[in-house]
């Protein structure tokens, strides 16, 4: 169940909910005045289509008959029904093989993010393979990631084995922004001081900066969050475009005494004619992201070794495994002669 919060007016009269707008595709009204208690409004029923921009309206009576407005983002988040999927494995690898696999999420909404590990350690990004996302019709998505990599000597444990797993996460996801700031040729802002502060409540707040800004010169400002734990994201943005990292500056996070942590983003830009609106002006803005994580599901195969419920085998030295049923002194001697054969190789190049 959700609930919407209303801001009452100020008064000795009580205010009622006159109705409720959800703003998404055609104008939908909901009136359960009956279920409103104290400001607060009851969604009983809830589905993908509940996901939007709610406005609300509490209006006080005669004489005043006083209105107040307020409007808020509702996210509806759907989290996996099943664990993800790796698919694409082979019976057997060698040393010298690649191993190319996908791991595919179940539908979630957001879409899931997928990592890889080999051997309990994170795979390097130049080995994943990232594809598009899977929309589906009941507005779910399903995320796809391929794994890529050769099979070295060193990635097997003893006994010839490989452990792949792929993790399937689900974060809910809250930002926060500065008012936005305005660098002129004549001004910045509305602050005729030289040093300015723009914050909103709870959210990252601008300091630095001059009084005045023409085009050659540098933007040089700060962005800081609000304390929290973990420490937020921080992103500015130039005419509602994100900046890219060449012009930002990451400072060391910094740790407070009662564990909450501050996010510190410093923009050091030099200002073209190109950043310029029709107005002779730069809008400048910041936003925090924090991100929980709501669900985690994983699957893991065991490539190869001694591990019956996988069925792959991995050859170590570049020699062949023997099938299973095979006795030990016929898989080593196997084995010596794959290795005889290579070395004999080697001398005659």
């Amino acid at each position: 169940m959700h609930t919407v919060s209303l801001k009452s007016p100020v008064g000795r009269h009580p205010p009622f909910v006159k109705n409720l707008q959800l703003m998404i595709g055609l104008l939908r009204s909901f009136q359960q005045l009956q279920k409103s208690v104290q400001g607060h409004v009851y969604l009983t029923k809830t589905d993908l289509d509940t996901e939007g921009i709610y406005r609300c309206e509490a209006s006080a009576e005669s004489p005043t008959f006083q209105t107040v407005e307020a409007e808020k983002p509702l996210k509806v988040y759907v989290i996996p029904q099943e664990d993800p999927e790796i698919v694409g494995s082979q019976s057997r690898y060698e040393v010298g093989d690649y191993v190319n696999v996908t791991c595919k999420s179940g539908p979630s909404k957001p879409a899931a993010v997928l990592k890889w590990y080999i051997n309990g350690k994170e795979a390097d990004l130049d080995q994943e393979i990232s594809y598009p996302t899977i929309n589906h019709v009941n507005g779910l998505q399903t995320s796809l990631l391929g794994l890529r990599f050769m099979v070295k000597p060193k990635d097997l444990f003893q006994g010839g084995a490989i452990t792949l797993k792929c993790t399937a996460t689900v974060s809910q996801t809250y930002s926060t922004w500065s008012e936005e700031l305005i660098v002129g040729e004549k001004f910045v802002g509305t602050a005729p001081m030289n040093t300015l502060t723009v914050i909103t409540k709870d959210g990252p707040q601008i300091t630095g900066g001059e009084s005045q800004y023409r085009v050659g010169e540098m933007l040089n400002f700060n962005c800081s969050s609000a304390k929290s734990r973990p420490a937020p994201t921080l992103h500015w943005y130039l005419n509602e475009e994100l900046v890219s990292d060449e012009s930002l500056i990451l400072y060391p996070t910094i740790q407070h005494e009662d564990g909450e942590e501050t996010s510190i983003l410093g923009l050091r830009l030099k200002v073209q004619q190109k950043h310029l609106d029709a107005n002779e002006e730069v809008r400048l803005k910041c936003t925090a992201t924090l991100s929980r994580v709501i669900n985690v599901r994983s699957d893991e195969r065991t490539v190869g070794g001694n591990h019956r419920n996988s069925g792959l085998q991995v050859a170590e030295n570049y020699g062949k495994v023997s099938e299973r049923n095979q006795s030990s002194s016929r898989s080593s001697a196997g084995l010596i002669v794959k290795v005889a054969a290579l070395f004999t190789i080697l001398a005659f190049l």
